[in-house]
């Protein structure tokens, strides 16, 4: 029960009273206890000193707390008290806040309200009525419980309690009929009666039917006065209250109780007379009434006139105070959109400079700037509602709601203050009779929105400042963004190939186009920003994240600021455009230049510069044409325009236009480097063990003679086909042979593949088998194999090719012994031409058309020369030779696409020998060539040319995707998909995928192909991973500095107990032990010379004696090992403590007096020698302790090891001591002083841990 143990004079002054007031209400706040889940409450009410709290603690609590004491021993006089002392018969009711009492057994909620009618002053008299009140509009349903004192319910006395009970009942309860089943009436402090003064206890239904009466006749007075009574509404309401407290349920009365006075001593609980009144009790509660559900009209609330008069000055106080916290959240606001306004100017600040752009924080922008545009919002709507709001409680939940709108601070206490004193206002308003007064509330709030608006100038101002450097900023960023996008362009367009560029250049040019046109049409910077996003994925460049970042950084914070102006901050300006458009103008001044140099490439293809391309390697312009002056040419900004004019009859296009180009250094690097490759390419030729290969762009035949070989400059073309070792020349040529002069090789192979092949008048390619007879019936040798791929010929009408086999020589006659066959017609086994096969590549549709004739001669007998030599040997005779045949033509092909590999990383090439790559795969004469074993080796002819350079040759691709072509096809082909040839093909293509894979970089989803960026990841994850270890070691090492810090705390408090409870204990017995058995000492003496008369007590005294020296060892080895326990641990601690303890209440009971039976006194020798024999027993017992001791030691020892391995040497030298010294012989002082050095060891190691442990934490 919540009390006031004080109260002030009733003449207090008004402004104290006042105070005190809201006071008593603030306090009733916190000490009033409401609990959702009991929202079905019981209410005791009455007047004060009735008893009220006494009933609900018996009825509802613990009434084992409840005890019944005598007042006047003998006098049958009870006053029940708690435990806590407060006595029932108190003059002034303690109880002034509702107090919650729960019964345990039904879980029913009990508030013990104060009283009706107060004894106190005005303070007490709102207080109580506002608590009532706090409790019942809380409440969902309710009972009631009156409670009155059993003398004014007799009849006979005093009806004025009674009569004002039933005033304040039916003041507070308005619809009494609807709660009519809900309420009933306990009498309190009924006297124990008996019948005639005997021992008879008059019946409770004896005395509930005397309160019955008086119910009765009261009711029938009131209503002989009900009519044309002033008080008329109270005497109806009052008859009908009496009339349901009488209500009947069979012979007893079902609304009224009686709690009678205790008639013994002792708790109430156990009372029977108690017991059974509260089993009446609780049956007309919980069995006769029911809980009725209420609304705020079903109660009324009154107060007296005398506290009427002091509202209005409580009413001030309350507005005031609704002020105060109103003015304390006002302020704070203010400074809080102060903050907010000197954050969003030092983040504009921070927008104007480019140094410090990066550095403002848009979304902190955005954040502030919603945070005023919220607050500004929200009170414009609190002052409209506070200007229209009379209950201070909804004026703090609507300002409640505009702090949580608005994500201020929470105002917790403001609030709670507010919403407190609105309940007083309302409460105050109902009890008194005229309209209360108010503030305007919204004045305060209107004071911070004036300021905000002062603000928003001032940011106004500080926007329309920085709009001229946004401009100028944004303006900066697009021009940087437009010259890293032309940086880029420049950048592509140098490692595309000649021929590809034109359709790039074009490409990038609409596309910017694009952009420029679209661009118009944009809003803001952030758009335009996007359709530049959108131009570099479609060219795949990638926009300056430095720049794009600063436009999209400033684009937000206007975003953000625009609530502050008045004008539209977001802007849109032509000038952006304008780098675009310069951008266009470099592409096409690009085209222009490539344009220039493609058809210049051309020029000098052309045979009759190849021819004599020696009269343009010059290095002086001057000589141009001039043989003589050959050199190395090279092209400077100084004789540019002299090489153009000396170009200028070649029909080179775009030369004009070239005139007055911008002549940068890549550009004369390109131009050099093209005419490089035009002119100064060499034609290479290189030998193996059987093949010469001539490799070069532009071949001459005629040049061939003029061809040294690479490993010995003294053997030309010629020589070397005369060595008789090489069987086949391979001539290779990137782009034009030119077949100027007739080529006869009887002995060799020829191969030639070139994408183009030039006839230079009418010539002939001669591979005829050698046509000379030799010896009688000897062959001659076969013609050779040509081998020809060609994309386009010109004049090739101009070329004949032949391939004849060689002439016999002369048949043999007969054997001598019978004469030969005619000569004439000698048959011998010739060879037929099988076939010719033609791959076919279309030309170029520029070229004229020329019809390929094929003219085949096949000999089944060889023609008669002359006649056979007679007689001559059969033997030796040769057969024709086989015809030359290719068994694996894709291996040529193979080499010439490993060679035509090693040149893709020339640009100006690359195009033209891809296009032509691509044509001759696609031929199926070509696929069908190839085998698996071919697939194969062209598959590691490239792998070697890739494998050569550290750099991914992405311009390989289109010849592994080619193999792919080609290894689909014969997969197709193949019948059975388990063949070994499938599973080869199926590795290979998973081979060549893998490979486009990576030179396309798609292996950057999967693989880990940008390592410096894959480390700063691993390297971020490592920092993390290192903060967890260290946040995991620190908080590792606070669990340890806490064992430690527990573990030491627990040793030095067992320590400590030990050093002040136990040992001086221990101490204390041994000195008692010293101190008895000297006593038992010189009484044996004494004994020794009255042995006779003293044997009983003689042999008492001994006893004692043998018993204490033994038990005083035994506590003293206890107490040792109980030391060395106690450092190990804490659980070594508490062990050393119990046996310790056990130790000193074995002590304490070791010299108690016994009772010994009377025996016959021995003589004085035979007592001397009993003596003699038990002093050797005690010290062979004293001895035997010492060994357990030291085997105790030792088992520690063991135990731990490493931390008291210091102690194992102490005790081997103890153990020396013992041996040098014959047991037997030792006295017990010696044992003593080995004890003590024991002791005085293990304090020491026990100090010295405690020093190591102290340092460790």
């Amino acid at each position: 029960m919540a009390t006031v143990n004080e109260w002030s004079p009733s003449d207090e002054n008004e402004e104290s009273l006042m105070k005190k007031t809201l006071e008593l209400l603030k306090n009733g706040e916190e000490k009033i206890t409401l609990q959702d889940q009991f929202k079905k409450i019981v209410l005791v009410v009455g007047d004060t000193g009735n008893g009220k709290t006494t009933f609900t603690k018996w009825i509802a609590g613990d009434d084992t707390k409840l005890t019944a004491i005598e007042t006047t021993a003998n006098t049958g006089e009870y006053t029940i008290e708690d435990i806590d002392g407060t006595p029932s018969s108190i003059t002034i009711s303690d109880t002034v806040y509702p107090l919650l009492v729960v019964d345990k057994e039904t879980n029913v909620p009990y508030y013990d309200c104060p009283g009706f009618n107060d004894t106190r002053n005005t303070k007490y008299d709102i207080a109580t009525t506002h608590f009532i009140k706090k409790i019942v509009d809380f409440a969902d349903s309710v009972k009631i419980i009156f409670i009155i004192n059993y003398p004014w319910v007799r009849i006979g006395v005093d009806r004025r309690s009674f009569m004002q009970l039933l005033k304040q009942a039916t003041e507070f309860i308005k619809n009494i009929e609807k709660l009519k089943n809900s309420f009933a009436l306990v009498v309190t402090k009924v006297d124990n009666s008996y019948i005639n003064r005997g021992t008879c206890l008059v019946e409770d239904n004896a005395i509930i039917a005397g309160i019955a009466d008086f119910l009765k006749k009261v009711r029938l007075e009131l209503e002989a006065q009900v009519q044309g009574s002033q008080e008329r509404q109270f005497y109806e309401a009052a008859i009908k209250f009496i009339s349901y407290f009488l209500k009947k349920d069979g012979e007893q009365y079902a609304n009224i109780g009686i709690f009678r006075r205790p008639d013994k001593s002792g708790p109430l609980s156990k009372i029977p007379l108690l017991l059974k009144c509260k089993e009446n009790i609780k049956r007309i509660i919980y069995q006769n009434l029911t809980f009725s559900e209420k609304v705020d009209d079903d109660f009324s609330y009154t107060i007296s006139l005398k506290s009427k008069n002091i509202i209005a000055r409580i009413v001030e106080e309350i507005n005031k105070n609704v002020w105060q916290s109103l003015g304390y959240i006002t302020e704070e606001l203010g400074k809080y959109y102060s903050t907010l306004t000197y954050e969003v100017r030092k983040q504009i600040l921070l927008i104007g400079y480019v140094d410090s752009l990066l550095e403002a924080d848009d979304l902190r922008i955005e954040k502030l700037s919603c945070c005023l545009r919220r607050g500004i919002k929200n009170l414009s709507y609190v002052i409209k509602d506070v200007e229209s709001v009379q209950s201070r409680y909804d004026l703090a939940q609507r300002i409640k709601s505009f702090i949580v709108d608005s994500e201020i601070g929470d105002f917790k206490t403001e609030i709670s203050n507010i919403e407190n004193q609105g309940k007083y206002f309302d409460f105050l308003q109902v009890v008194s009779e005229e309209k209360l007064n108010t503030r305007s509330w919204d004045e305060l709030f209107r004071k911070v929105l004036d300021s905000i608006f002062d603000v928003q100038k001032k940011l106004q101002e500080d926007i329309d400042d920085l709009g001229p450097k946004i401009r100028k900023h944004v303006l900066s960023c697009f021009d940087m963004i437009a010259k890293d996008l032309q940086n880029q362009l420049d950048g592509k367009i140098k490692i595309l190939d000649l021929q590809d560029i034109h359709d790039k250049l074009n490409d990038f040019r609409d596309s910017i186009l694009w952009l420029v046109e679209k661009g118009k049409n944009v809003t803001n910077a952030k758009e335009f920003l996007k359709l530049i996003r959108d131009v570099t994925c479609r060219i795949m460049i990638n926009v300056p994240n430095e720049a794009a970042m600063h436009i999209i950084k400033l684009e937000n914070c206007l975003n953000s600021l625009q609530i502050f102006c008045k004008t539209n901050c977001i802007f849109v300006s032509s000038a952006w455009f304008q780098p675009f458009e310069n951008l266009i103008d470099q592409l096409n001044e690009h085209k222009v230049w490539y344009n220039f140099l493609t058809s210049l490439y051309h020029t000098f293809s052309e045979y009759e510069i190849q021819k004599e391309k020696e009269k343009y390697t010059v290095d002086d312009n001057e000589n141009w044409e001039n043989a003589e002056a050959a050199s190395e040419i090279s092209i400077t900004e100084t004789n540019f325009q002299q090489f153009l004019q000396n170009i200028s009859q070649n029909n080179v296009s775009e030369l004009e236009i070239i005139k007055n180009i911008e002549l940068t250094e890549d550009r004369i690097e390109e131009l050099n480097r093209m005419l490089n490759l035009a002119l100064n390419e060499k034609v290479i030729m290189d030998s193996t063990n059987s093949s010469i290969f001539i490799t070069g762009d532009y071949i001459r035949i005629s040049n061939f003679i003029k061809i040294t070989n690479f490993i010995n400059d003294i053997l030309t073309f010629s020589s070397l086909t005369k060595l008789g070792q090489f069987k086949s020349v391979y001539i290779f040529a990137l782009n034009t042979v030119y077949i100027d002069e007739d080529l006869k090789l009887p002995s060799l192979n020829v191969i030639i593949i070139a994408p183009k092949w030039e006839i230079i008048g009418k010539r002939k390619i001669c591979l005829d088998g050698t046509g000379r007879a030799r010896e009688l019936g000897l062959t001659e040798k076969s013609g050779r194999i040509f081998f020809g791929i060609g994309e386009t010929f010109i004049n090739g009408a101009q070329l004949t090719i032949t391939v004849e086999g060689g002439n016999m020589s002369s048949g043999q006659n007969g054997d001598g012994r019978k004469s030969g066959e005619s000569g004439n017609q000698v048959i011998v086994q010739g060879q037929k031409h099988r076939s010719t096969t033609f791959f076919t590549i279309s030309g170029a549709k520029s070229n004229k058309t020329w019809n390929l004739e094929e003219c085949i001669l096949n000999y089944d007998r060889v023609d008669s020369e002359r006649d056979d030599t007679d007689g001559a040997n059969i033997k030796g005779l040769r057969f024709s030779q086989l015809a030359n045949n290719i068994s694996e033509p894709f291996k040529i092909i193979n080499k010439y696409t490993k060679y035509l590999a090693e040149q893709l990383k020339h640009s100006f090439k690359r195009f033209s020998l891809l296009s032509f790559y691509k044509r001759l795969n696609d031929n199926n004469g070509i696929i069908s060539i190839y085998n698996t074993v071919g697939l194969i080796e062209e598959f590691q002819e490239i792998e070697q040319e890739n494998d050569s350079s550290s750099l991914k040759q992405s311009y390989l691709i289109p010849i592994y995707q080619s193999m792919l072509s080609k290894i689909s096809i014969h997969a197709k082909l193949t019948e059975n998909p388990d063949d070994d040839h499938m599973k080869v093909l199926k590795y290979l293509c998973t081979a060549i995928l893998s490979k486009i894979s990576i030179l396309r970089d798609e292996s950057q989803a999967n693989l880990i192909v940008d390592i410096g960026r894959h480390l700063d990841m691993i390297k971020t994850d490592i920092e993390m991973l290192k903060d967890l270890y260290m946040q995991s070691k620190s908080l590792i090492s606070k669990c340890k500095e806490y064992y430690n810090y527990d573990v030491n705390k627990r040793v030095e408090e067992v320590k400590n107990f030990i050093l002040k409870h136990i040992l001086p204990e221990l101490n204390a017995i041994q000195r008692q032990v010293d101190k008895d058995i000297k006593c038992l000492i010189i009484e044996t003496i004494k004994l020794q010379k009255d042995a006779k008369k003293e044997k009983d007590k003689l042999i008492l005294m001994k006893q004692k004696l043998e018993d204490s020296l033994a038990q005083k060892q035994v506590l003293y080895c206890f107490d040792i090992i109980a030391k060395v326990i106690t450092f190990l641990c804490a659980v070594g601690a508490a062990i050393g403590l119990a046996i310790e303890k056990v130790a000193s209440k074995v002590d304490l009971l070791a010299l108690n007096e016994t009772e010994i039976s009377s025996k016959k006194v021995p003589n004085i020798t035979s007592i001397l020698q009993l003596f003699e024999s038990e002093i050797i027993r005690v010290k062979n017992g004293a001895l035997n302790h010492l060994n357990t001791l030291l085997r105790a030691i030792s088992y520690q020892v063991k135990r731990y090891p490493e931390s008291l391995k210091d102690l194992l040497k102490v005790i081997e030298e103890i153990q020396i001591r013992k041996n040098n010294v014959n047991e037997k012989n030792l006295r017990l002082a010696e044992i003593k002083m080995i004890e003590d050095d024991i002791k005085q060891e293990i304090i020491k190691k026990e100090q010295k841990l405690r020093s190591q442990l102290e340092i460790s934490s």
